[in-house]
């Protein structure tokens, strides 16, 4: 039986998510993956989310965090940015936590 995915949601970060963030952000899989691939380093990063953690959003299901969406909008030009959980990899959350943070930031 496949696994029930309808209630999943989204949570605005908070400043005390820059952790949660980092440590998925330093993941191998997310770092080869990412547009800076070299990994992150917590002093650099920490001061970083403290001005940016208003463009991240928690995508979860039962209070467990599936992955991570941000969008960052600069002269009216957004840049989405996702990271989905090691455990939740391959199972269909990203192209499901996509089209609805698409919804749900109204894009």
């Amino acid at each position: 039986m496949g696994e029930r995915k309808s209630d999943v949601y989204f949570e605005h970060a908070s400043i005390d998510d820059g952790k949660i963030i980092f440590d998925l952000r330093n993941d191998p899989d997310s770092g080869a993956n990412s547009f800076h691939t070299e990994p992150l380093i917590w002093e650099t990063h920490s001061a970083w989310f403290a001005e940016h953690y208003p463009e991240w959003y928690l995508f979860k299901q039962n209070d467990e965090i599936i992955g991570v969406c941000r969008i960052a909008v600069q002269h009216k030009v957004g840049t989405l940015s996702w990271i989905i959980s090691p455990e939740y990899r391959r199972r269909g959350y990203g192209k499901l936590m996509l089209s609805s943070f698409v919804k749900f930031v109204k894009l």
